[in-house]
């Protein structure tokens, strides 16, 4: 019986503490108060800053408080130590700031970062864990490239005829992009076919040209490849496309016609002449 006794108090003194601290009116909180700029760029330097705020009484304060992110995403880079030691709160009710100087990659995801955070305090061998997520929104800077329209001159195309092809590219996208060319591949026309346009503005709109000579008759499909830079990367899209060359009238079609024509003139003529001698032998 006595060994019982002995390791429920055993049992009694190991738990006590921590029932005393939980109970005790220890409490800590941490709130994410900004996040600056509120909408990240690529490329860009942010700063969270939180806010480390003692909710419990005097009489039991914790020695111990740490902040630490535990989950954050890849496109991020954090230059403080990932668990900030706050220490100890000098007074109940009192608060403390800490931030984390944060920078997002070149080429980020666009859309909301998660990061994942936990609010560790207590005092000796008894701690109390508090787990906290926040978010940060990065904006898409990306060019988007688009062939808002294509225009042949002349619009009908006939075979072995000179053309010139105008293409409209146009950047639906909030970033620039550099180094623009546009190449036609695949279409059965004869001249350059490719066009250097360098750089295409966020919501501008430019003109590519090709001066080209026809081909055979039919539809002549094609892809148009764009080729880029943004951010130091190269990139490539391409649309599909086609353009149809009309058959040359036959001349054979025009000859008949016309030799019947000459032919009904020549009788009209020939009836005329005859009519006026008569009428000069009378």
């Amino acid at each position: 019986m006595r060994g019982g006794y002995f390791l429920v108090l055993l049992l009694l003194l190991a738990v006590l503490p921590y029932s005393t601290a939980l109970d005790s009116g220890m409490c800590v909180n941490a709130a994410i108060t900004s996040v600056s700029p509120a909408s990240v760029d690529p490329n860009q330097d942010f700063i969270v800053g939180i806010e480390i705020d003692n909710c419990g009484d005097l009489a039991h304060m914790p020695s111990n408080i740490s902040f630490q992110i535990t989950r954050f995403s890849p496109d991020v880079s954090i230059k403080e130590s990932l668990i900030n030691d706050v220490g100890a709160l000098g007074f109940a009710n009192s608060k403390r700031f800490i931030t984390y100087h944060m920078k997002m990659s070149q080429n980020p995801t666009p859309g909301e970062h998660f990061f994942e955070a936990k609010l560790i305090y207590g005092e000796g061998n008894v701690y109390q864990t508090k787990d906290y997520n926040f978010s940060v929104m990065v904006e898409s800077s990306q060019p988007e490239l688009v062939i808002s329209g294509i225009k042949p001159t002349p619009e009908k195309i006939t075979p072995n005829q000179d053309v010139i092809v105008t293409l409209k590219v146009q950047n639906d996208g909030k970033g620039d992009a550099k180094n623009v060319r546009i190449k036609l591949e695949g279409l059965d026309f004869e001249g350059v076919k490719e066009v250097y346009m360098g750089e295409i503005k966020a919501d501008e709109e430019l003109p590519a040209r090709f001066v080209l000579k026809s081909g055979a008759s039919g539809q002549d499909d094609f892809s148009i490849k764009v080729y880029y830079e943004f951010a130091g990367e190269s990139e490539m899209i391409q649309f599909p496309s086609s353009l149809h060359v009309f058959s040359e009238p036959n001349r054979l079609y025009w000859i008949v016609p016309s030799a019947f024509l000459i032919l009904i003139l020549a009788f009209i003529y020939a009836i005329k002449v005859k009519a006026r001698k008569e009428d000069g032998d009378e």
